[in-house]
């Protein structure tokens, strides 16, 4: 319940685009041939999500002209991690660099190429070093506004919280057919879930102006592959009554149907 001392005000959301450009890796001197390299890219008040450049391989002088768009919202703190990454065959990858930088130093309407370097201040030759040029657009978007909560000091944003229930009864058929419901919401912060023997209930919780979406279905128990085209169930969570119990059907292979109960609620 809000206090007196708490103001609720609706704000624009804005896009920006991220071009990971180019990078200067300095060989390392136990290896002996040109790096296998990718930068990964994570934004947690945009996406739970980590994303990535693809591999260029054997190459010190890597060229990737990729964008990446991220939803923010200007009224709170946008650090972006940079990782330049290298594969290695023989354990996990090698990250050779990390930036963080910080999205309010970009304008809205205007574009800011950076050049992230090793270089200290003093020194006169960048090209000595490792760096990352990567170019940045900021513009606001057309859709919904996005409400905030602040006391003047803490900024706190909306979230849509996704309650979903299976039958008992209906779980422990699958379970005896050695099958399972998955659920996921990406955008949230529980991301998968599946039913077990003694798991029937689940909760998402999501910033509800990243436009959580619902995906379920159902898989045999030993089937790990991800497959996000193979989805019985797409939906996305706006299309949901706030407030009100909502009864679904999952398709079911051999011609059945799983009911799943779902409850929307906002925060």
């Amino acid at each position: 319940m809000g206090t007196a001392a708490e103001k609720k005000q609706l704000f624009p959301v804005s896009m920006v685009s991220v071009r990971i450009i180019k990078a200067n890796i300095i060989p390392s001197g136990i290896s002996l041939f040109p790096s296998n390299c990718y930068v990964t890219l994570h934004l947690p008040t945009a996406s739970p999500e980590k994303f990535r450049t693809r591999t260029m391989k054997n190459s010190d002088k890597p060229v990737w002209n990729e964008t990446f768009y991220f939803r923010i919202q200007t009224e709170i703190k946008n650090i972006l991690q940079l990782e330049v990454c290298s594969t290695n065959l023989t354990d996990k990858d090698d990250v050779l660099f990390v930036i963080f930088f910080d999205l309010e130093k970009v304008r809205p309407g205007t574009t800011a190429l950076e050049l992230f370097s090793l270089k200290p201040e003093k020194e006169d030759c960048p090209h000595a070093y490792e760096s990352l040029e990567v170019e940045f657009k900021l513009a606001e978007t057309s859709g919904p506004l996005e409400q905030l909560i602040s006391n003047g000091v803490l900024v706190a944003r909306e979230l849509s919280i996704l309650e979903v229930k299976v039958k008992k009864e209906e779980n422990e058929k699958l379970l005896k057919a050695k099958k399972n419901v998955v659920l996921t919401m990406r955008e949230s912060y529980e991301g998968t879930q599946k039913t077990s023997e003694d798991v029937d209930s689940f909760c998402f919780h999501c910033i509800k102006s990243w436009g959580p979406v619902l995906k379920a279905n159902i898989q045999s128990i030993s089937c790990e592959e991800k497959n996000d085209s193979g989805h019985a169930l797409i939906l996305p969570l706006k299309l949901l009554p706030v407030g009100q119990q909502v009864k679904v059907t999952l398709p079911v292979l051999e011609g059945g149907a799983l009911e799943l109960y779902l409850k929307s609620t906002e925060s």
